[in-house]
């Protein structure tokens, strides 16, 4: 309900973390889009006359998920038996024959070659999306990347620009995946304009369902849930991030941390689809399962979850945390999204302090409670010279052998910017040096606690304390 689904036709888990749940999405993604194939396959080994050709093969692979329910509840009232059509169809649908075989029947009914579907992923999208590709064994080179801005934002516009290239190619697209929240950056895709871009498509001919990876950010949306606090907590400046998160309603699938910004203990992940109804494409029933009822209903005595996910056998500890949590802690701007939106303003606040500092700067205004900076060195001639400097500072403040937690002074940890991202490209005096590097090293802070907006014992705020050191380490070098 966070999201605006429909509890009653939706299906959500937990997961062991967001790498799962993107899996998931392309699992579940995966047995809907392929499905009106399988049921006109399946058709046509009954002896009955199908369309066949290009034209009738892509459009049958850009049948939206909830027609194709529509689609399957018509195949399976066709008969006496609506059991037995599921048994006749599951053997002509892509999980049965496997990816070549299906490739193969289309060819053999369809009479025009198969085009391999692509997943459209933008370039700040978590390793995980890379590594799902040799794990379906579709090959990366199937995941088209989408161009970012200089804040590390999805460009509708290149978006739009790949999937009028796959229609002229008559290449269907498999998923597009957009970000809540990059765990580098902590950036937020424009998400109501890319649903924009996905609505106009559909008119064209092709359609491509949207998941939300908000691994990181599928919290702040709480932000902007009723309660009694303010209407706008970040302000009118950052309406298009309110934007952003209130269209995952117009989404199709999301993947949540709650070990992340829901303050859980670690190896709590989550996914939620809209179209509950592809559940039931990927079920497998363990027969030594004493319960063994097709259903997620929680009305029940022992609600079935095993079957219908990747993991099977989950521990309950981390389920019992995230209930406990969400029973403690509203999911509205009373609860996680007041700590959320205070945390988000300390961000900014610190950006603020950060350029001011003649010898930091940050990437970006922050979009949630994620800052990045970088030392700046202006007697360096290189890249490389910066990121030393940079590398120094991650070192210094970083994860390293302490006797307790009280023996850190502040800890960061660091990321990297490629070379040819916007940012770098487009920064006056970056792009000036040698570039003798591949990548820009910076600093990466989260501020997870509302007590570094207060002092430390001598009275100066931790923040501008924090800065202070910084600054100090580089006057030493």
């Amino acid at each position: 309900m966070l999201y605006g689904y429909d509890p009653d036709t939706s299906f959500g888990h937990l997961t062991s973390g967001g790498t799962i749940a993107n899996y998931e999405s392309l699992w579940f993604t995966k047995a809907g889009r392929f499905l009106p194939l399988a049921i006109e396959i399946a058709r046509y080994a009954e002896g009955t006359e199908i369309e066949t050709g290009k034209e009738a093969l892509f459009r049958l692979l850009n049948v939206t998920l909830p027609d194709t329910e529509v689609l399957l509840n018509e195949f399976l009232s066709e008969g006496e038996d609506p059991a037995q059509r599921w048994t006749f169809l599951t053997h002509h649908m892509i999980s049965h024959v496997g990816d070549l075989g299906f490739a193969r029947n289309v060819e053999r009914v369809f009479g025009t070659p198969w085009i391999q579907p692509v997943v459209l992923v933008p370039r700040t999208a978590h390793y995980s999306w890379s590594r799902s590709a040799s794990l379906l064994g579709v090959g990366k080179d199937s995941y088209l990347k989408i161009e970012v801005d200089e804040e590390f934002r999805m460009r509708p516009a290149s978006l739009k620009q790949l999937l009028d290239q796959c229609r002229e190619r008559y290449q269907p697209v498999w998923q597009i995946v957009t970000i809540a929240g990059t765990t580098e950056f902590g950036s937020v895709d424009p998400i109501d304009e890319i649903v924009h871009v996905r609505d106009a498509a559909i008119k064209d001919g092709i359609y491509a369902p949207i998941h939300v990876d908000a691994a990181y950010g599928g919290y702040f949306p709480t932000m902007y849930r009723d309660g009694e606090e303010g209407p706008d907590p970040l302000g009118p400046q950052d309406s298009w991030i309110k934007n952003a998160f209130r269209a995952f309603q117009h989404t199709d699938s999301i993947t949540v941390d709650p070990h992340k910004a829901g303050y859980i203990l670690y190896g709590s992940g989550s996914i939620v689809l809209k179209h509950g109804f592809l559940k039931d494409l990927v079920a497998e029933t363990a027969p030594y399962c004493s319960d063994r009822e097709d259903t997620t209903r929680f009305d029940k005595p022992s609600p079935q979850l095993g079957k219908f996910i990747l993991e099977g056998s989950k521990p309950g500890a981390a389920v019992a945390s995230v209930w406990f949590s969400h029973k403690l802690i509203p999911l509205n701007k009373d609860g996680y999204g007041r700590q959320l939106a205070s945390l988000c303003t300390i961000a900014r606040s610190f950006d603020s302090m950060v350029n001011e500092r003649s010898r930091l700067t940050s990437l970006f205004r922050s979009h949630t409670n994620l800052v990045c900076i970088y030392a700046v060195n202006e007697q360096a001639k290189s890249l490389s010279e910066v990121n030393a400097v940079n590398e120094y500072l991650a070192i210094r403040f970083g994860v390293k052998e302490v006797m307790s937690i009280q023996s850190y002074d502040y800890l960061i940890s660091r990321t990297t910017v490629s070379l040819d991202m916007p940012y770098v490209q487009n920064d006056q005096w970056l792009s000036s040096l040698e570039q003798d590097s591949d990548h820009l090293v910076v600093l990466r802070l989260v501020f997870m606690n509302r007590w570094v907006e207060s002092n430390e014992a001598s009275g100066k705020s931790y923040m501008m304390d924090f800065l202070d050191l910084l600054e100090g380490e580089l006057k030493a070098l």
